[in-house]
C-alpha cells in the first residue's frame, strides 16, 4: 500500500513537472509570437493555459493528498509497530515470570523428594536393624 501510493505521488510529480514544462513552453511561445496568429487565436491560447494551470493545480492537490495519506500510513505503521513491540516485551516477561516460577517449584519438588528418600533411606535401615536384631534372637 506504501509503494503504491509512492508510486503515484511519484507519477502526479512528474505529471505536474511536465505540465509546468509545457506551460513554461507555451508561455515562451506566446511572448515570441510575432503577433501573427499561427493557428490558434489569443483567447484559444488562454483556454489552453487556464485548462493546463488547472490541471496543474488538480494534479499538486492530488500530490498533496496522497503525501498526506503517505504520512498517516506511516505515522499508524509507527505507531503499530511500537505497539507490537510493547506486547512481545509484556509477553516476554510473562513468559520470563512463569518459567521463574516453574523453576521455584521444581526445585520445591526437588527439595520434598530428596526429603522422602531420606526418610525412605532412614526407614529401611532401622527395619533393617530391626529384622537383624530380631533374627539374632
Amino acid at each position: 500500500q506504501v509503494s503504491t501510493l509512492r508510486e503515484a505521488l511519484d507519477t502526479t510529480t512528474r505529471e505536474k513537472n511536465l505540465l509546468k514544462q509545457q506551460l513554461s513552453q507555451e508561455r515562451a511561445h506566446s511572448h515570441t509570437d510575432t503577433g501573427l496568429t499561427d493557428s490558434c487565436s489569443d483567447d484559444e491560447l488562454r483556454f489552453q493555459l487556464s485548462e493546463q494551470q488547472d490541471i496543474l493545480s488538480k494534479t499538486e492537490r492530488e500530490r498533496d493528498a496522497l503525501r498526506e495519506r503517505l504520512s498517516d500510513i506511516e505515522t499508524h505503521r509507527q505507531v503499530s509497530m511500537e505497539q507490537y513491540q510493547q506486547e512481545v516485551e509484556t509477553s516476554v516477561m510473562e513468559v520470563t515470570n512463569q518459567l521463574e516460577e516453574l523453576l521455584q517449584l521444581n526445585q520445591q519438588l526437588q527439595n520434598e523428594l530428596t526429603s522422602l528418600q531420606n526418610e525412605k533411606d532412614h526407614l529401611t535401615m532401622s527395619l533393617q536393624r530391626e529384622t537383624e536384631a530380631r533374627s539374632s534372637w
